[in-house]
């Protein structure tokens, strides 16, 4: 059977949440590396923005691994 067709509803909120997850990590990725590029870097701010890439980093996989659990047949094995 088709988890798709099974429950739809349930699997667009997943892709929309990856997708969300997806953009986030992103946009502090993109942040991390233009506090790297800049000279005047402050030590803090580097590392408050690693700690939110990882967060981001984190639940991106935590919305990935949902996401691939709610697409994978059924087995009764």
């Amino acid at each position: 059977m088709n988890v798709v067709a099974e429950h739809p509803s349930t699997n667009i909120a997943l892709w929309r949440e990856y997708r969300q997850a997806f953009a986030d990590f992103a946009r502090k990725a993109r942040t991390v590396q233009s506090l790297k590029e800049n000279a005047g870097l402050v030590r803090d701010s580097m590392d408050d923005a690693l700690i939110e890439l990882e967060r981001a980093r984190l639940y991106h996989n935590n919305c990935r691994d949902s996401l691939a659990a709610a697409l994978l047949p059924n087995s009764d094995l």
